[in-house]
């Protein structure tokens, strides 16, 4: 009885954290598709929340099916459904397994988008404390909204016309962390990454801080522990599998043998 109802409330909280991942899932994958700016690799994790969500409760409905046909039963290492079938009395490898992978692939999408960051949060904190201030003339000013699930920001990117080059680049482009309202043909004073002169920000506005690519820091570690646990759990599947799987074909051919036995003491 113990064991029973750890079973359900296993599958009951399976299926609330695949509901819960689904619906942040899907929340941020709308977000993303509602406003720009938005980096492929946080596309892709958000997308991966999503599947493991959907995945969750397909496992957690899974495993309710198979309660209620008596899966879990320790008689026998099968059991006839009521279509004549036999079901194995263990769980299959492939979901944990599918589990581990799409896990996995998400943190792999995290790192990615992490050294992405954190190479634009490095360029970010040089232009900061080492570029160089030049007067810029504005050419075109681009606005973009951004959206979650409960706030909505801005940031821009405006292209404008160095008065004096910088390593023989007069065009720059000012990343800014928030929306502005210049104009094209406004004067502004900016910092010039003196490595790439094609970036610049406005003094005491980094584009991209330290907390930008620890986000995606922190959900590669959650992930990757996640991965490892199913991956146990898809290794422990297997054995399980396999064992039924020889005994279910020594059954098969026992029997077989048995019935050969009776037919020819019938026919002599």
């Amino acid at each position: 009885m113990q064991n029973r109802k750890r079973g359900i409330a296993g599958i009951v909280l399976t299926a609330a954290l695949g509901v819960l991942l689904a619906l942040f899932g899907l929340a941020a994958v709308i977000g993303n598709l509602t406003a720009g700016g938005r980096s492929w690799g946080g596309a892709i994790v958000e997308l991966g929340i999503l599947a493991v969500g959907v995945l969750l409760v397909v496992h957690a409905v899974r495993r309710d099916r198979q309660r209620r046909h008596g899966v879990y039963s320790q008689a026998a290492p099968g059991i006839t459904s009521r279509r004549g079938r036999r079901r194995p009395a263990v769980h299959s490898p492939i979901l944990p397994a599918i589990f581990t992978l799409a896990l996995t692939g998400i943190a792999i999408a995290s790192v990615v988008n992490a050294f992405q960051l954190h190479g634009q949060s490095d360029t970010s904190a040089y232009t900061q404390s080492s570029g160089l201030r030049r007067d810029a003339l504005v050419f075109a000013v681009h606005n973009f909204e951004h959206q979650d699930r409960t706030s909505t920001w801005y940031t821009a990117e405006i292209t404008a016309i160095l008065a004096q080059p910088v390593a023989g680049h007069v065009a720059t482009t000012i990343y800014v962390p928030y929306g502005v309202s210049v104009r094209a043909g406004q004067l502004v004073r900016v910092l010039v990454d003196p490595k790439q002169p094609g970036h610049s920000e406005f003094p005491g506005a980094r584009y991209i801080t330290t907390t930008d690519w620890l986000t995606p820091v922190a959900v590669a570690v959650v992930c990757l522990g996640l991965a490892a646990l199913f991956g146990w759990g898809t290794l422990g599947a297997f054995k399980v599998w396999r064992r039924w799987r020889a005994l279910s074909q020594g059954s098969a051919a026992s029997g077989g043998e048995l019935r050969g036995g009776a037919d020819s003491a019938v026919t002599g």
